[in-house]
Parts: structure tokens; C-alpha cells; sequence
């Protein structure tokens, strides 16, 4: 593979929100609450409908609103259009330590900025993390995977970095699309997913794709063909069953990626033609 030099245009700008407080034990969580106060759970919630818990308040960033889920399992019931955990227009929002599972997306945020999901198990029947709009998040050091559809989505949504994620057995693994602007996406482990293991596709301006290990997806890394700025740099890619490294787009640039033991000629080859996403 050549190797060429180049920054990427608009960085990203992250925010790491630093010194999160001890959230509070709440021993009357139940399934269906609304979280208005950071709150530690002391028991495993079984919910039988609608979504897990939905936060309807934000913190601050000398003192985010912290959701621990303190080790417990959040279960759901499959209910189409239903979250584990629902945030929604808030900013400085922590969620943190503990599973979510069998809910349609496993966690859901929504036109909200700054918010941390950090050491979660989830599993979700759709989507494991949806993030829609709004921006700053940071996605990091969760162990991730969906049943129908993308292990971690990020849509609309600007500076955001995911990172040092275990994302594995999802229909496409982290999907970065839909009109986001400035993403970073590095240190993940992807693997085993039907399509691709990382993609950006759909309008998407300015993101990197850094020091990832993809391997036995379709496609180990994806840009499509409406993607403006990318960098894909330092990733090992391996074992993908058709290729390792696919560019579809002449605004990207190729650094110093490893490609091996892909059963295809020329794992890294530059295709012309998007595989289908929807």
C-alpha cells in the first residue's frame, strides 16, 4: 500500500469531562423511572415493557448527572422503538459500570452534547448505541454488540471520539454516517460482523478512523463515496472476507495500514461501487 501524508481538515474537539463524582444509591429505581439526579443502582431491573430508564436532567461539567448502574443488569423485553437507557436533549450526562440488554437499542442519546458512556456491556436487539445528533460524547471502553443492525451508530453528531470499544457480532459494526462533521474513531476492536466492521458513508466530512483492529467482517474498514475528508491511519486489518480496507471516495487518505490474511488478490484495493447499507 502507498503511504501518504495528511492531516485531516476540522479536528476533533473533544471535551473529556474529568473528576466525575461518586453518583448516589437510589434504592427505589424501577423500570420506566425518569433519572433527574445522579443515581447509583443497588439491584438488577427486569423490564417487561417500554423502555429501562430515560434521563431527563443534566448535569454540569464540574458535576455531571451520573447514571452507575454499579455492576447490575438493565433487561428488557425486545419492545420495538425501546431503550435501555434514553437521553435526550441534556448535556454532561455519565452513564457508566454495568449491562444493558435485550432492550431494541441499548442506549439511545438524542440532541444532547457532552455525554460519557463508559464501561457498559450492550447488547442490543437493533443497535447497541445510537447516538442522534448534538455532539462532544465520548464512547469509550464498552463491550458492544446488536442483534439486527450497528453495534455503535453515530448520526448528525459532531466531535465526537469513540474509543477503545469491543464491538463484535453486529450486522455493521461502527457505522459513522448521516451528515456528522469531525468524528474520531480509535483503538476499537471490531470483529465477526456481517457487513462492515468500521464504515463512514452518508455525507460525512472530516473523520478518523486511527489504530483500529478490524477483523472477520465483510468489509474490515468502509468509506463510502460521499465521505469529504477522512483519514484511515495505523489500522491493522485482517482476515475480512471480502476487503480489508475498502475506499470508495478520492477525499481520503491511506497511512500506514496493515493488511493481511485476507483471502482476497488485493485486500486493499480501492473499489468503485458501495456495498449495500440500508
Amino acid at each position: 500500500m502507498r503511504v501518504r501524508s495528511c492531516l485531516l481538515a476540522g479536528a476533533v474537539l473533544l471535551t473529556v469531562t474529568a473528576g466525575v463524582p461518586t453518583a448516589h444509591a437510589a434504592d427505589a429505581v424501577a423500570c420506566g423511572d425518569t433519572i433527574t439526579a445522579s443515581t447509583q443502582l443497588t439491584h438488577d431491573l427486569a423490564c417487561p415493557a417500554g423502555a429501562g430508564l430515560t434521563v431527563i436532567a443534566s448535569g454540569t461539567e464540574e458535576a455531571p448527572l451520573v447514571l452507575d448502574l454499579n455492576g447490575h443488569t438493565i433487561s428488557g423485553a425486545a419492545e420495538p422503538g425501546e431503550p435501555g437507557v434514553l437521553i435526550a436533549g441534556q448535556n454532561f450526562v455519565v452513564v457508566r459500570n454495568g449491562t444493558v440488554a435485550g432492550f431494541h437499542t441499548g442506549v439511545e442519546v438524542q440532541q444532547s452534547t457532552r455525554v460519557t458512556l463508559t464501561g457498559l456491556t450492550v447488547q442490543g436487539v437493533d443497535r447497541g448505541v445510537n447516538v442522534a445528533g448534538g455532539g462532544y460524547h465520548l464512547i469509550e471502553k464498552n463491550d458492544v454488540t446488536a442483534d439486527q443492525r450497528d453495534g455503535i451508530r453515530l448520526g448528525a453528531t459532531t466531535n465526537t471520539l469513540v474509543a477503545r470499544n469491543d464491538v463484535h457480532d453486529a450486522m455493521w459494526g461502527i457505522s459513522i454516517g448521516g451528515y456528522t462533521t469531525s468524528n474520531f474513531v480509535e483503538l476499537n476492536t471490531v470483529s465477526n460482523c456481517v457487513r462492515h466492521g468500521i464504515g463512514a458513508f452518508d455525507n460525512v466530512r472530516a473523520v478518523a478512523i486511527v489504530r483500529n483492529e478490524v477483523a472477520g467482517n465483510a468489509y474490515g474498514i468502509f468509506v463510502g463515496r460521499e465521505v469529504v475528508e477522512a483519514r484511515v491511519e495505523l489500522n491493522e486489518a485482517k482476515g475480512n472476507r471480502d476487503d480489508d480496507i475498502r475506499v470508495d471516495t478520492d477525499s481520503a487518505a491511506l497511512i500506514e495500514n496493515a493488511t493481511t490474511g485476507s483471502d482476497v488478490p488485493d485486500p486493499a484495493d480501492v473499489s468503485t461501487a458501495d456495498p449495500t447499507l440500508d
